[in-house]
């Protein structure tokens, strides 16, 4: 017998927590189920702070941008937007900690774990396009070294360079060799 959910229920109602900044204690509300697009965001929200131009990463970055989208997606707690105050208040207060335990360990982990996977996608990227960019311009530089040591070298002698050089290919160029010694008689 097949069973079929037609409609998915409500969401639990979120967690109220206090915490405490400043020596002030506040009510902060946190969801207790996260949602698919909401952690697909927060994971893109994260990988968007942590990879820089050019596809740079730092683990410090990471690590913070994982904490600031958590904190700015799971509860009501409005951060500033400047790094350095926001990671004081993260580290501060306790906040990560208070989300992870309504939360739990295995979503938090999962969350890490898709941004740090994204994030080594982004550094694998750039590292691959890094080294295509220093294979082109060794072969840019080695043609350009080719075309003026060709242009100082007669026919015969380029035919002969590719005939030491390239034995795969010498019965080729041994008849073009023969051709141009028949049309020069």
């Amino acid at each position: 017998k097949t069973v079929k959910f037609t409609k998915a229920m409500e969401l639990p109602a979120n967690a109220v927590k206090t915490i405490t900044y400043g020596g002030q204690e506040y009510e902060i509300e946190i969801k207790r189920v996260l949602e698919l697009s909401e952690i697909g965001r927060i994971v893109n929200d994260a990988v968007d702070m942590a990879v820089l131009p050019g596809d740079r990463t730092y683990p410090w970055l990471v690590n913070f941008a994982i904490d600031y989208a958590v904190v700015s997606y799971c509860t009501n707690v409005t951060l500033p937007t400047k790094a350095d105050e926001a990671e004081r208040i993260i580290a501060q207060t306790g906040v990560i900690d208070v989300i992870v335990d309504v939360i739990g360990e295995d979503v938090w982990r999962a969350i890490v774990n898709y941004v740090h996977d994204a994030v080594n996608a982004a550094e694998r990227a750039r590292l691959g396009r890094s080294q295509i960019d220093a294979t082109l311009n060794t072969i840019r530089e080695f043609v350009e070294l080719l075309k003026a040591k060709l242009a100082d070298m007669s026919t015969e002698d380029i035919l002969g360079f590719a005939k030491e050089n390239l034995p795969e290919l010498a019965d080729g160029i041994e008849a073009a060799l023969d051709e141009k010694e028949t049309v020069a008689k």
